[in-house]
């Protein structure tokens, strides 16, 4: 299956999820992440804010806020930055609908401990699959911190059409 059409398959797949299922799938993701020693030794962590039925990450930003350092992504000219969040207030929806912080508070990237990022699909070998704006690969190109992707067990196939510029991600969280 060619990378449009699994990705157009998982997203839908994610979407069908009822909301119980979604929410007890997703909390039990983001309780393995808290216990994740790269998360809790993470004193700045960046980090995608939930969409389209993605792993629900905005409960989780809302509590560390209080505790470390949150940053979220912001694109603009097929370029994305992290920039600095004190308040879920702080977000609203930018070019995908997606939300992103309206502030100018950008953070370098070598000052980020922890990356945590959203999964489309995966595959054994911890390949990555996106939207196919190809937002995360240039990121991470140069990118020296600790990865972690988050994604529901269901998105995990066999092995991904893998292209010279897509990095795999050392460390993926499912619920099981």
């Amino acid at each position: 299956m060619d990378k449009a059409k699994l990705r157009k398959k998982m997203i839908q797949a994610r979407l069908d999820l009822d909301r119980d299922e979604y929410l007890t799938k997703s909390n039990l993701i983001i309780s393995k992440l808290k216990k994740n020693s790269d998360f809790i030794n993470a004193k700045t962590i960046g980090i995608y804010v939930s969409f389209r039925n993605e792993v629900n990450t905005i409960s989780l930003i809302e509590e560390m806020l209080a505790v470390k350092k949150i940053c979220v992504p912001k694109t603009k000219n097929h370029e994305m930055n992290f920039y600095t969040i004190n308040s879920l207030k702080e977000l609203k929806k930018g070019n995908y609908g997606i939300l992103e912080p309206d502030n100018d508070k950008l953070v370098n990237k070598k000052d980020i401990d922890l990356l945590i990022v959203p999964i489309v699909s995966y595959d054994k070998d911890h390949n990555r699959l996106g939207y196919g704006g190809g937002y995360y690969d240039r990121y991470l190109k140069d990118y020296a911190g600790k990865v972690i992707g988050l994604a529901f067990t269901f998105q995990q196939v066999e092995k991904l059409p893998v292209e010279r510029f897509d990095l795999p991600i050392k460390t993926i969280i499912d619920e099981k």
